[in-house]
């Protein structure tokens, strides 16, 4: 059903078009499937998770869902300029010869709380994936 919809969606973009699709966890994988089939997967831009609720029922499973995923194609990404800001790679480096290449550490901890209340943790920040450490 929501393939020919979003075959049309595609033929209606411009060149330089994005589509931005909204989707909850049950069914992202799927889309992303279609999409890459639709779109192609060099036109796969990103994807955002956008915060839908603010209560708290867990569902009684202890673990809480608030959010849905908006998936982001264009319609030729060659067409396509994001203006954000540039990284900054001078911090960067790879002291420990590590085959993921050069990281630099940082604080992921979120701005709010006190300082009793967050998890103390190293943040090993690579050029194209982070990843956390527990300590």
């Amino acid at each position: 059903m929501i393939f020919p919809r979003l075959l049309l969606s595609r033929d209606l973009l411009k060149e330089d078009g994005l589509i931005f699709i909204t989707i909850d966890e049950n069914e992202m994988v799927n889309l992303r499937k279609i999409c890459d089939e639709i779109f192609g997967k060099p036109n796969y831009v990103g994807e955002v998770i956008r915060k839908t609720k603010t209560t708290t029922a867990d569902k009684n499973t202890g673990f809480n869902l608030q959010h849905d995923y908006v998936l982001i194609y264009a319609r030729n990404i060659d067409k396509i300029y994001l203006n954000g800001e540039e990284k900054e790679f001078k911090n960067y480096s790879n002291p420990d010869n590590d085959p993921l290449g050069d990281w630099k550490a940082s604080d992921p901890s979120a701005k709010s709380g006190s300082e009793s209340t967050r998890l103390k943790r190293n943040y090993l920040n690579y050029f194209s994936k982070q990843y956390a450490c527990i300590v």
